[in-house]
């Protein structure tokens, strides 16, 4: 399985600089001010500068399906596919089946980690969702899902949202609250 995993992503880092190199060679790219500003690849959401784009942005594009494969070995058989893009992580999946709301939330903060591969595993961020209280009513009181992923706190979980951040991004939140407290204090 694991050479399975080394293999798919191989092919993905492939393609993802095909695409890079791809949008680099058009003809408007060679200018910063006329590059077309295109979408990401895989993820959506972002634009980046055809030619222009920073160097992480392709390791981030890069990563999502290597982070949509090893969701699929490691989820459990009713698991969707691993949505990548905002709007897919914020559609319900499945109509009832309130197991299917964890995949989302997963999928998003695998996003706001840039696709870490530090970020927990499905069934450990499912289990610290579950403990999490900033999470809707339908995924906390769920017995099902409680019997299905224990309540273990998490660490990570940005405050209000559900997604895990690294101990670095952590800190660049505390920084960034900080400066804007001091700035309010300014203010006043």
């Amino acid at each position: 399985m694991h050479d399975r995993l080394i293999e798919l992503c191989e092919r993905d880092e492939r393609h993802v600089e095909f695409l890079f190199e791809a949008v680099a060679t058009l003809p408007a790219a060679a200018n910063f001010l006329t590059a077309p500003r295109l979408e990401l690849p895989y993820i959506g959401g972002l634009t980046f500068i055809a030619g222009h784009e920073p160097p992480e942005l392709r390791h981030q594009v890069f990563r999502a399906p290597c982070a949509r494969e090893e969701f699929r070995q490691q989820a459990l058989d009713w698991a969707p596919s691993l949505p990548l893009r905002w709007k897919a992580c914020e559609e319900p999946k499945n109509g009832d089946d309130v197991r299917m709301s964890l995949a989302g939330p997963f999928g998003r903060s695998s996003d706001c980690a840039d696709w870490d591969d530090r970020h927990p595993v499905f069934h450990t961020h499912a289990s610290g969702l579950i403990a999490y209280g900033h999470i809707p009513n339908q995924i906390c009181n769920d017995r099902e899902l409680s019997r299905e992923f224990p309540p273990r706190a998490l660490a990570g979980p940005c405050d209000g949202w559900m997604s895990w951040r690294s101990p670095e991004m952590l800190a660049q939140d505390q920084h960034m609250r900080a400066m804007c407290a001091a700035t309010e204090a300014r203010e006043a």
